[in-house]
């Protein structure tokens, strides 16, 4: 039950984003293999270009050029940062959790 009714959603949000226009029951085995093999070879493509860019870009890496961006990096830049509209975290932010004696952490 959980299977069909996974399938019935995945065929169903294929059609609303228009990859389909049946359900995948419906497609000739000859299209099915056609939309499998392009997925199939379109991610062994990309990784080949990959693998080449990573290895050209390799050397540079090392001093510091083409690094992957670094979350802070990216938030750092935000206007609302830098314009300190948003305030710092300070101390009286931070709350303690309400200290429970022993006798209301158990249940009875």
């Amino acid at each position: 039950m959980f299977v069909r009714h996974s399938i019935a959603m995945a065929e169903l949000r294929c059609q609303r984003i228009g990859l389909t226009d049946r359900g995948i029951d419906d497609l000739p085995i000859k299209e099915k293999l056609a939309l499998v093999a392009e997925a199939y070879g379109g991610r062994a493509l990309e990784g080949l270009v990959k693998k080449r860019i990573d290895k050209a870009l390799g050397p540079l890496k090392v001093f510091g050029f083409f690094k992957p961006k670094r979350l802070t990096d990216t938030y750092l830049k935000d206007a609302a940062v830098r314009k300190r509209t948003i305030p710092a975290q300070t101390d009286a932010d931070v709350r303690e959790p309400p200290a429970t004696s022993v006798r209301e952490r158990t249940f009875n």
